[in-house]
């Protein structure tokens, strides 16, 4: 599939502790990870502790090849849009008129993407975050990305910000690679393979490896 995905089926969640016990294991690993953990402190990943599936999902959508600023101001008119100051939930996503959505400024690509998605959670084909805590990693990319506009990306940052879980590395996150470029002193971008046998040694903690390539590719 294109990604380092943990085989995990308990409900594993990134916490502070779990996160310090990371750093730890990722440093006693990796000499440039400890390095990278030394230069940047203590891991700041931001999980989202009440996700919600569609919520995080159609932001995802929303925020596709537009400004984080444009995609929120499209997300407060279509909760506006939807009779509410919350963005709305599947039911009422689906009840409100598509013309009202799209006046909002949402793409008919997007609102085609958004309508799948809430009709695939409305059924309980997609089932809530709770339910898919006891799933493993591949089965919840496999379910999200036969959704309309998910794709693997975007269900891998979902596993991440939204679950929490502690072993996703997005191998086409081009972020990722350039921090990895940088980290491992590369004159270029690594190739897929490159980045995915580099990766397998921070395993079970990808998740907390990816937050420091990310500083390192926002490093000067």
């Amino acid at each position: 599939m294109g990604s380092v995905l943990a085989q995990v089926t308990a409900a594993v969640r990134l916490t502070p502790p779990t996160i310090r016990l990371a750093e730890r294991r990722l440093a006693t690993a990796c000499p440039i990870m400890a390095r990278l953990i030394d230069t940047h402190g203590p891991c700041r990943l931001k999980i989202n502790p009440r996700p919600d599936v569609f919520r995080s999902l159609a932001a995802a959508v929303l925020a596709q090849q537009i400004s984080t600023a444009a995609a929120e101001t499209i997300r407060r008119r279509v909760a506006r849009a939807a009779g509410g100051g919350r963005f709305p939930n599947p039911r009422r996503f689906l009840n409100t008129p598509p013309d009202a959505i799209s006046s909002c400024g949402v793409s008919a690509a997007k609102l085609a993407s958004l309508r799948d998605l809430a009709s695939r959670i409305d059924r309980g084909d997609i089932p809530r975050a709770s339910a898919l805590l006891a799933r493993p990693d591949a089965e919840i990319v496999a379910l999200l990305t036969a959704t309309r506009g998910i794709g693997l990306w975007t269900a891998e940052m979902f596993l991440l910000f939204g679950l929490g879980r502690p072993d996703v590395c997005a191998l086409g996150d081009f972020g990722l690679r350039k921090g990895f470029m940088r980290a491992f002193g590369m004159k270029k971008l690594p190739a897929t393979s490159t980045f995915e046998r580099g990766a397998k040694r921070w395993s079970p903690w990808r998740s907390v490896a990816s937050w420091y390539l990310w500083r390192a590719a926002e490093s000067p």
